[in-house]
């Protein structure tokens, strides 16, 4: 294998840490010219702390260049514990990413940024051999410039439904999450409620909303203006898993999702990306928008309370609204008989023992709607 230049000798790496479960390792930046269709690069795994990594990003100004081989017009890595040999890599090896084609890139001839991004295989722990191998095909003849590897020890932790990440009661609406990067996020559901398609990459949230009302979450770009993924599914769920309500591409690419919330319940809400492979490097996070809408009050049909009697004219009623029912009002109005008690003293709730003028109104306007 031939490799024209390697810009860079593997200087110190860059640690940032924010707690060790959201640990950062990050090369600096070099750049491969490569003439042949396999080159390999030694990582220096004795710079990588000793942390357990699960989740990779890789990135790289790829560009298509002439060498006497011809032109190259596809990239795609492997992070292995190995080196290959001409006829691949020895039994045994440990391949961490395979990560077949660059999701932007082949078959083409211009330049343009790649973003590979997901999890590991298997666990990588810092301190141990690693590789980085770069294939471009089908010719030979490429550059990867600005080359960045960076390894994290966790996947978002609102990954599972299991450890949903919790939406605050907004103050008022509409109101909109904060982006949250999807650097890592699983693309195994295994255990998780079905969306209404297949989705990857998924991420939960719990809503717990403190009036009932309809609740709308969604990832559409007017709404949520830091969402940049595309070909998402959204839904949401009930405390115990069974799905309300569920979308995808209902504004363009992206979803918007609307079910009845009971106040203080707490909901699930799923956001995923129903194309699998990696992400491109202009989507990286999502975004909920949340709206609500107030259900408005249900009027009862009080005409069904003119029904006092059946068709003989003796009570209970029937399930009629008819004129036996007038007249059998009317005839034991006056003398208060308690099947003509329908309303309170007010004329606007139920029977209080008393027959009074309001009774007699209040059936007047029953009996003038009936049951439906």
């Amino acid at each position: 294998m031939k490799r024209s230049s390697l810009i860079s000798t593997m200087a110190a790496a860059i640690l940032g840490l924010s707690g060790v479960a959201h640990a950062q390792f990050v090369y600096p930046s070099f750049t491969v010219n490569a003439t042949s269709q396999r080159s390999t690069i030694t990582l220096s795994g004795n710079l990588i702390p000793p942390l357990s990594f699960n989740s990779y990003q890789v990135s790289i100004d790829w560009s298509t260049a002439t060498f006497q081989n011809g032109i190259s017009s596809g990239a795609r890595f492997w992070i292995t514990d190995r080196t290959p040999s001409f006829f691949g890599f020895p039994i045994g090896t440990i391949v961490y990413v395979e990560s077949g084609p660059a999701p932007n890139s082949a078959p083409n001839t211009t330049a343009r940024s790649l973003l590979w991004t997901g999890s590991l295989r298997q666990t990588y722990v810092g301190g141990t051999p690693i590789f980085l191998t770069i294939q471009q095909t089908p010719g030979l003849g490429a550059t990867f410039a600005n080359f960045r590897v960076q390894l994290n020890t966790s996947a978002p932790t609102n990954d599972t439904p299991a450890a949903p990440t919790e939406i605050p009661a907004p103050s008022s609406f509409p109101a909109v999450t904060p982006a949250q990067a999807m650097l890592g996020a699983s693309v195994s559901t295994a255990g998780e409620p079905a969306m209404c398609e297949p989705a990857v990459r998924t991420v939960w949230y719990r809503f717990t909303p403190t009036e009932t009302a309809d609740y709308t979450f969604e990832t559409c770009a007017g709404a949520a203006p830091l969402n940049n993924v595309n070909h998402t599914v959204a839904a949401i769920f009930s405390p115990t898993g069974e799905r309300l309500a569920c979308s995808g591409s209902t504004c363009g690419t992206r979803s918007s999702v609307t079910s009845t919330m009971q106040a203080g319940v707490g909901y699930l809400v799923a956001v995923g990306r129903s194309v699998a492979g990696d992400l491109p490097i202009t989507e990286n996070s999502y975004q909920l928008a949340i709206t609500r809408t107030a259900i408005p009050p249900t009027t009862p049909n009080i005409g069904c309370r003119a029904d006092i009697v059946d068709i003989g004219g003796l009570p209970p009623g029937d399930g009629r609204v008819t004129a036996d029912d007038y007249i059998a009002f009317f005839n034991n109005f006056a003398t208060g008989v308690q099947i003509c008690d329908l309303t309170d003293v007010g004329g606007q709730g139920d029977p209080d023992g008393l027959v009074t003028a309001d009774d007699f109104v209040f059936f007047l306007n029953a009996f003038s709607q009936g049951c439906p």
